[in-house]
C-alpha cells in the first residue's frame, strides 16, 4: 500500500493507504480523510482533512475505478499531515537541505 490522493468525479479528494485490485477496477483506500480547501482570514487557501466516512467502524474502503478521476502522489508534508492525524502515525523526518531521505 501506499499513501496517495485520489480525485473523485463526485470532486471529493481521498487520502489514505491505496492498494488497486489485479485488475485494476477497484481501489481499496484504508483509513481514508477527506482533502478540505477553505479561504483563511487573509484571503490565502487553508487545506486540512477530516475523517472520510466519520460514522463507521469500518477502515478500508473499496471505490470502483469508475468514481476515481486520478491518482495523485501527495507532498511530503501532507502525507505527514496525514499519518500524524489519521494514518499510521509515522512521520517521515526532513533533513535540513528539505530533501527527504
Amino acid at each position: 500500500m501506499a499513501i496517495k490522493v485520489l480525485k473523485l468525479v463526485n470532486g471529493d479528494e481521498v487520502i489514505g493507504d491505496v492498494e488497486w485490485n489485479e485488475d485494476h477496477t477497484e481501489a481499496t483506500v484504508s483509513k481514508p480523510g477527506k482533502m478540505v480547501m477553505w479561504l483563511t482570514e487573509d484571503q490565502k487557501m487553508g487545506l486540512g482533512m477530516s475523517i472520510w466516512v466519520p460514522y463507521s467502524d469500518q477502515t478500508d474502503f473499496p471505490i470502483k475505478a469508475e468514481h476515481i478521476i486520478t491518482e495523485i502522489e501527495p507532498a511530503a508534508d501532507i502525507r505527514n499531515d496525514y499519518s500524524s492525524k489519521l494514518g499510521s502515525g509515522l512521520v517521515v523526518p526532513e533533513t535540513p537541505s528539505g530533501i527527504v531521505s
